[in-house]
């Protein structure tokens, strides 16, 4: 991944300084790659604009403002207190002082606008990051598919050294599907390259034998700031999401949960945007932001199953993604 691609959100959110945006331009222009992907970007930022127009007022402002002002009007004010002689007797208008602090009040409330604008368009642009390695992860997860004739994802265990959620970033390395586009932390809390060693399951193997602590330690940071999916429950057995007709709309991969997946479940979204919301991959490709929890397909919590737990799903409709150390 080239450094400049970092710079791509900014640009379509002019938030790049003139020399910035220049360099973009130029890079762009001798890369079609990065073209492809700032038109990916720009796609993705288009239901951003929904959140620009100002919320409505509420209904009936006109009339209520102006009743409150009709009762107001019978009211009798206190008078002013009287203002004190200086050495030039009585004056009118504003002291120098009244003058400065309105000054300071106006500079810190433009201040306090413009870290409102500059905190709203990082959080845009991180949430549009994560997106773009969501499907980054897609294009792995595809490919691993497409060398398995039973065109199944990463399959978690039901017991042994492969039984976490996180058990899908050593196999897409081993199978050597993990790009420099990939980050395993979600890009809006900073880019961690994930590892290419190709005996990361080896290693995970030995360590569960031999080292459980060890194990435990690896197996909790693996996926990073995802969640996976643990699999769901069908006639006595483990099954994995496969790559079929009909699964387009089931979740598989999303920013990880409030809580560790050997804790027990506590409310709330994912604080990998502040706790706003999480990023959705969908087997089908599609990447949703959903504000709440209930993004399964029939609207259960992704993240526990149908009995409130944090295990795998029931049957084949109860989507549950695990953070890196959840158990199915």
């Amino acid at each position: 991944m080239h450094p400049m691609d970092d710079n791509l959100v900014g640009y379509l959110l002019d938030a790049l300084d003139a020399d910035s945006r220049r360099a973009v331009e130029d890079y762009v222009r001798t890369h079609p790659e990065a073209r492809a992907r700032l038109d990916r970007l720009r796609h993705m930022l288009e239901p951003l604009e929904a959140d620009r127009a100002p919320p409505a007022p509420p209904p009936h402002l006109v009339q209520a403002t102006l009743a409150r002002l009709a009762q107001a009007r019978g009211r009798t004010l206190p008078f002013a207190p009287r203002t004190t002689s200086g050495l030039g007797g009585s004056r009118g208008g504003w002291r120098l002082s009244d003058s400065l602090i309105a000054a300071a009040m106006l500079l810190l409330s433009v201040g306090l606008g413009v870290t409102w604008v500059v905190n709203k368009g990082w959080q845009r642009s991180g949430m549009v990051a994560c997106q773009e390695n969501l499907h980054n992860y897609h294009r792995a997860l595809v490919a691993y598919t497409e060398q398995r004739d039973d065109r199944a994802f990463p399959r978690v265990e039901e017991t042994g050294p492969r039984s976490f959620a996180g058990v899908f970033v050593p196999v897409l390395a081993e199978a050597d599907l993990l790009g420099d586009d990939i980050s395993l932390t979600c890009p809006a809390n900073g880019r961690r390259a994930p590892s290419r060693e190709g005996d990361q399951m080896r290693r995970l193997e030995q360590w569960y034998a031999s080292d459980r602590d060890r194990y435990d330690r690896a197996v909790r940071d693996m996926a990073g700031g995802y969640a996976y999916s643990l699999g769901y429950r069908e006639g006595g057995g483990l099954c994995v999401l496969r790559r079929v007709e009909g699964e387009d709309l089931q979740p598989i991969l999303a920013d990880c949960p409030p809580f560790p997946g050997t804790s027990e479940a506590t409310p709330g979204n994912s604080l990998n945007h502040g706790g706003t919301g999480q990023n959705v991959l969908f087997v089908g490709g599609s990447v949703r932001y959903v504000t709440t929890r209930t993004a399964g397909r029939d609207d259960d919590d992704i993240y526990l199953n149908l009995d409130q737990r944090i295990r795998a799903g029931v049957h084949e409709r109860d989507t549950v993604l695990g953070a890196s150390d959840a158990r199915p």
